[in-house]
């Protein structure tokens, strides 16, 4: 905390304690008349403009809160040291936007615990939507236990300040120049008011003469004094309520009452001992009633509230960071055995454990889905993908009527996301299940823009499902799907979504052209990548564009074999490459990957169809640059194609050349292939790959085996 923020707050305290005790002798009914705003910031001023020895004063003072501040804010043991500071920056900050009313100011009467709870109450006011707590909170990012202890902190300075000038000498003598000339030189407009006053003052007067005659005659002085309270007592309590209450009959009700209470806090000291903190905390409370210092009384009260909340606060945060830290390292041993529904529900715990409100957690999920979703994406890490769709189940779990259309969509992508890279299909139905209900509740709120959002997740699922079931009625289904979902984006004139769409049509079509060896279907995908280019452009949207190539690359080769037109393949090879240029395995790494293994099986084809040796290590060695980037974990089901494609290139290379050694190598791709390609997930690729090795085994048997070799 730097000199010139002790400077600000002693100056601030020094201020607020003139203003309070340099007032003590004027009458309260005269004060009340001082209706105006006091500027605490102009005050303080004033103040530190005084010199000579305020000065001095203002000096001294600095130099007891720097030196006294943290003992006087007790343990903080479990308190960490940014959230110290970020309250210090509160007090810092709050103090030069406190103002009080005349009236409110004086009636402390120099307890300088009700003085500081005004001081923290009157930050308050000011600071409405402040993150620094010292208002109710408004916001979702509202810390709580920051907030009491950013009030806590502001209070303790106060008192700790209020309590060095008390003990000073002279202090008030040297406040007394100041007051009169900043302030009371403003009190002129009260004067009007003054025979008013004065006649108020005869009254009181009368008043307190008459009750404390009553009490005499009725035993109540009698009952008081039995109980070990003072006369002196006694009489301050009558002052009070004369002072109080202009109704002779109802101020003498309110005496007996007041008197009642006194000795009910007399007797209840009975039982009482010293063992306990509190106990003996009570015996001086009741020793100050029995005397008449109620102030004082209260001000020992208060003390010891505040004491014990800054106790109760270190606890809390010593607990608090005491269940976070379990809840990592349970977290760690959840990612140790994998179990994503755990690892989710301990995340949801730290928000419980922060004090996240109820009405926050639905937005503080969607952030949590947003970082693990992108956190599995770059590390390519399928555990943080399964994270993140339990996390958006939870999210579904808590969300509004409201809200369940966004919940409901943000399952699907995330199931989508994971599923896409997994080998299987399970994943992807349940997204697509998923998407259906989010369209049909974005349609009831009547939001296009989501339908069609909704409708793009639908196709990609049902064209992923058909692509490894090899069903092409479902891809027709995809097919359907981006068209909807096209039509939507036109409607709403949104050009980079509908090239989005319009590249997931080309996609399923192509798919579709490949399943059904349809030429016709694979030139209408080329044609879907071509009308992205008036959008994704090499200048603008770089990435997207070389996608576009590659897509366009990919197409022209499932042409090329359909047809056996070998010239396409050279075609194919521009594009290959200029995607390419763009696209590599620092800024996209899955992307590069899968372009390396489509331009690898591209080049295969025509090695294959041509019998080029050359060709065909140059698609070996593409594959091999996919295969440093894809796994068995990160993206199965890309793997296993990657490792497929160079089992195939390999059995080529050993057809042309005539050796064994390619084809055994062959072989354990073939057989790595199906370790993920299971029956019951991939059919298709299963029967494929199963046919390949098969193949490669028996082709090893007849032209090998008898050279020695061993399969």
């Amino acid at each position: 905390m730097g000199s010139a923020t002790w400077e600000k707050l002693s100056a601030f305290c020094a201020a607020i304690y003139g203003l309070a005790t340099s007032t003590a002798p004027t009458p309260l009914i005269l004060l009340q008349g001082f209706s105006t705003a006091l500027s605490v910031p102009a005050l303080v001023s004033s103040l530190r403009g005084e010199g000579g020895q305020t000065a001095l004063l203002l000096r001294d003072l600095k130099r007891e809160i720097s030196r006294n501040w943290r003992t006087w804010l007790g343990p903080t043991a479990g308190v960490r040291a940014e959230t110290l500071q970020l309250a210090i920056e509160a007090a810092d900050r709050v103090v030069d936007l406190i103002e009080f009313r005349g009236d409110e100011l004086f009636r402390v009467e120099r307890n300088h615990q009700r003085l500081a709870d005004l001081v923290v109450d009157a930050a308050r006011r000011r600071c409405p939507d402040d993150y620094c707590g010292f208002a109710a909170p408004l916001e979702a990012t509202y810390d709580r236990e920051q907030g009491e202890l950013n009030r806590l902190f502001l209070r303790t300075i106060v008192i700790g300040a209020l309590n060095v000038l008390q003990g000073t000498p002279q202090a008030e003598a040297k406040l007394q120049p100041w007051f009169q000339r900043a302030v009371l030189s403003k009190l002129g407009a009260i004067l009007s008011v003054a025979e008013e006053t004065q006649a108020r003052v005869m009254e009181i007067h009368e008043t307190n003469t008459i009750l404390l005659a009553r009490i005499k005659t009725t035993g109540t002085e009698k009952r008081a004094t039995n109980a070990g309270i003072t006369q002196a007592a006694v009489e301050k309590l009558a002052n009070t309520v004369s002072s109080d209450v202009r109704s002779t009959g109802q101020a003498i009700g309110e005496l007996n009452r007041a008197v009642d209470e006194a000795i009910a806090v007399q007797v209840a000291k009975k039982d009482r001992s010293t063992d306990e903190p509190s106990d003996a905390i009570y015996l001086r409370i009741a020793a100050l009633s029995a005397s008449g210092e109620h102030a004082k009384a209260a001000a020992e009260v208060d003390d010891a509230l505040a004491k014990w909340k800054a106790q109760e606060i270190a606890r809390q945060m010593k607990a608090r960071q005491a269940a976070l830290q379990l809840l990592d390292m349970g977290f760690q041993q959840d990612a140790l055995r994998r179990d994503a529904v755990s690892a989710a529900n301990r995340l949801f715990s730290k928000l419980v454990v922060n004090n996240v409100a109820d009405d926050a957690r639905f937005d503080a999920l969607s952030d949590l889905c947003r970082a693990w979703q992108k956190k599995g994406i770059e590390r390519g890490a399928n555990f943080d993908l399964a994270i993140t769709i339990e996390l958006a189940r939870l999210r579904l779990s808590i969300a509004q009527p409201d809200k369940q259309a966004q919940a409901k969509l943000g399952l699907a992508n995330a199931l989508f996301n994971l599923g896409n890279w997994e080998s299987g299909t399970l994943r992807l139905r349940e997204a697509g299940r998923v998407y259906v209900d989010a369209i049909e509740a974005w349609k009831l709120l009547d939001r296009p823009e989501k339908v069609a959002a909704a409708q793009m997740g639908l196709g990609n699922s049902l064209r992923a499902i058909g692509e490894r079931s090899g069903d092409s009625d479902l891809v027709v289904e995809a097919i359907g799907a981006f068209s909807e979902a096209l039509g939507r984006w036109s409607d709403l004139g949104d050009r980079e979504k509908r090239a989005e769409t319009k590249e997931a049509l080309g996609v399923a079509k192509e798919l579709l052209g490949w399943q059904r060896n349809d030429a016709s279907l694979i030139e209408e995908a080329v044609a879907c990548y071509v009308d992205t280019l008036d959008v994704y452009r090499p200048n603008g949207l770089a990435i997207e564009w070389a996608k576009m190539q590659a897509n366009i690359g990919r197409a022209l080769s499932s042409e090329a074999k359909i047809t056996k037109d070998i010239s396409v393949f050279d075609r194919a090879r521009r594009y290959f490459s200029e995607a390419l240029k763009v696209i590599d395995a620092d800024n996209d790494a899955m992307t590069w990957a899968t372009t390396q293994a489509n331009w690898a099986s591209a080049i295969a084809m025509q090695a294959d169809l041509i019998g080029s040796a050359t060709l065909i290590d140059e698609a070996i060695e593409k594959y091999q640059s996919a295969l440093k980037q894809q796994s068995s974990l990160n993206a199965p089901f890309y793997f296993a194609d990657s490792k497929s494609g160079l089992g195939r290139a390999l059995v080529t290379k050993s057809r042309l050349q005539n050796q064994p050694e390619p084809l055994l190598e062959a072989i354990r791709q073939f057989e790595e292939a199906l370790t993920i390609q299971a029956m019951e997930d991939l059919p298709l690729d299963h029967a494929e790959t199963s046919r390949r090795l098969e193949s490669a085994r028996k082709l090893y048997q007849e032209r090998f085996k008898s050279k020695g070799g061993v399969c």
